[in-house]
């Protein structure tokens, strides 16, 4: 079952950056056809990700456009932030602070992917409702909210990997005691605790999507050292 959630988790990673950009050229390629043949006036490009039209975009390709718009309005403010800025204040801190620290932001990435789903499920509900009660304005404003989240979002998540790197490259190898602690903590909570079929399955299901966060983030560190030694990709 682990390594089935194991590659669950990678199957949607991965979707994300490749199968995902190939639906929204398909869907942008239909409408562009779609609209040079039946449409008798002209609109504004921004309308196809705004004004729903059935002619256009079904519902799948509607939201295909919406990730991919929030997720190019959330990777832009990330370019432009200096990482060894973030790295050598992480770095300045003591241990029993990097731990605390690390474990801090593994808390409040629990609460918002929870905040996160239910975000994301407004705004594809949002974008996908029927035409008379569709808002350009609330769409507008729905992702602009989850643009917003998964920027935060987006830098918590960097911020774990920049504390791992710092661990990771410290002499004390603290990598190995804030991860065992963390196992530890969860073993310590959960074994002795009886759970019926359906919060076990949930519970399950939430450790092989941590593992698999683990993983991600031990491989950005890797690559993150290997390029710093200038690594012949």
């Amino acid at each position: 079952f682990m390594m089935y959630g194991f590659y669950q988790c990678l199957d949607s990673f991965l979707y994300v950056w490749t199968f995902l950009p190939i639906r929204i050229f398909l869907a942008i390629l239909h409408a562009f056809f779609s609209f040079r043949f039946t449409s008798k006036r002209k609109i504004l490009f921004m309308c196809l990700f705004f004004v729903v039209s059935a002619r256009l975009f079904e519902p799948a390709q509607i939201i295909d456009l919406v990730k991919g718009f929030i997720i190019i309005g959330c990777t832009i403010p990330l370019c432009f932030m200096d990482i060894s800025v973030v790295y050598h204040v992480v770095r300045a801190q003591a241990a029993i602070k990097l731990y605390m620290f690390f474990n801090m932001l593994e808390i409040c990435d629990r609460l918002l992917a929870s905040f996160g789903q239910d975000t994301l499920d407004a705004v594809y509900w949002t974008a996908t409702e029927p035409r008379r009660k569709h808002s350009a304005e609330k769409l507008f404003l729905w992702v602009m909210v989850a643009i917003v989240y998964c920027f935060i979002h987006a830098f918590l998540v960097l911020l774990q990997a920049i504390t791992l790197n710092v661990a990771f490259n410290s002499q004390n190898k603290m990598l190995l005691i804030i991860m065992l602690s963390n196992n530890f903590i969860e073993l310590k909570h959960s074994v002795f605790k009886k759970f019926d079929r359906n919060n076990l399955f949930q519970l399950s299901c939430s450790d092989c999507r941590e593992r698999f966060h683990y993983c991600i983030l031990l491989f950005i560190v890797c690559v993150r050292n290997l390029d710093q030694f200038d690594w012949d990709w």
